[in-house]
């Protein structure tokens, strides 16, 4: 039977530790996947070439290989260190167990409910760890918001398959009733695993609702990043301009000092003081000597000075 179990575990490396245990129900090695984190980043493995599980033990061995069973110039994996974590979770194949033919027996109905709960544990497993996941994700709002999209996507396609489970146990109450009279205590059993089935399909569509609202706040994260676009671009505009404002104050202080020193020069001329002169390029330059005027002077670095005194 299978348990209200949640059908994954997590684990922070330390360096050190290779052997993970799970307490879930599991039906063969097959049925375990493992996932390794880096901040919001899952990293793909593969049984045998970089884990093997032992069933019996409830336990999944990371690095490791089964004896005999290490692949070909593969190199193993190094140990888990401390800014990572690893995720051991059950991934049940999603088809039918068991052909009940013209009689449903009891074994039968069990094995086909058990499936079905744990699918829908792995179901709810699944949301639960997308949240964890996208909480410390510290990339973009583009990033993130991609990532939430596959795992809606993930989530829907879940979901569908959960429902469409809880549907085949609902059909099979069907019939193991109208069975009743012929065996009126395996009918009252596949009864009451129904009545569970029944209950279950009410959980799958409780998380279509959810996934409905995920999608919702998708499209509202995605409003919320094309204003800022526009703002930015607001922004950039409104640098643009103080730019080109900037340049052509430039450009007029330094028309306005050229201005200035050919102002000054013509009135030192008048007073037939000579201390500035044009050179060859057309430039007001200091004369070598007087080095003063009235009205200027050079300092120690032989710039053009207001007088001091």
């Amino acid at each position: 039977m299978i348990g209200d179990i949640t059908p994954s575990v997590t684990y922070r490396g330390d360096g050190n530790t290779t052997v993970f245990p799970f307490s879930f129900a599991v039906s063969g090695a097959d049925n375990i996947r493992v996932a390794i984190y880096d901040t919001a980043t899952e990293r793909t493995t593969e049984l045998l070439r970089d884990y093997f599980v032992d069933v019996p033990a409830k336990t999944v061995h990371y690095p490791g290989y089964a004896p005999g069973q290490a692949p070909a110039a593969h190199v193993q994996p190094p140990k888990l260190p401390n800014d990572k974590t690893i995720t051991i979770y059950r991934k049940t194949p999603i088809n039918q167990l068991t052909n009940l033919g013209a009689k449903y027996p009891l074994p039968s109905l069990e094995a086909m409910s058990d499936k079905a709960t744990a699918i829908l544990q792995e179901h709810e497993e699944i949301l639960s760890r997308t949240v964890r996941v996208a909480a410390g994700d510290p990339r973009t709002p583009e990033q993130r918001l991609t990532d939430l999209q596959n795992y809606v996507s993930e989530a829907k396609s879940s979901a569908g398959s959960a429902v469409q489970s809880a549907q085949q146990a609902n059909d099979a109450k069907n019939t193991a009733a109208s069975s009743a009279a012929a065996a009126a205590g395996a009918a009252n059993t596949a009864q009451q695993h129904a009545t569970t089935a029944e209950d279950r399909r009410v959980r799958a569509a409780a998380s279509e609702t959810n996934v409905r609202r995920m999608e919702e706040n998708v499209a509202n994260m995605q409003r919320h990043i094309d204003g800022a676009r526009t703002e930015t671009g607001r922004m950039e505009q409104s640098a643009r301009e103080s730019a080109r404002n900037a340049k052509q104050s430039e450009e007029y202080a330094e028309r306005y000092a050229a201005g200035a020193w050919r102002a000054a020069s013509e009135i030192e001329g008048s007073l037939g003081i000579r201390t500035f002169e044009y050179d060859e390029d057309g430039d007001l330059m200091p004369k070598e000597s007087p080095p003063e005027s009235l009205l200027y002077e050079l300092d120690e670095d032989g710039d053009i000075m207001p007088r001091s005194r």
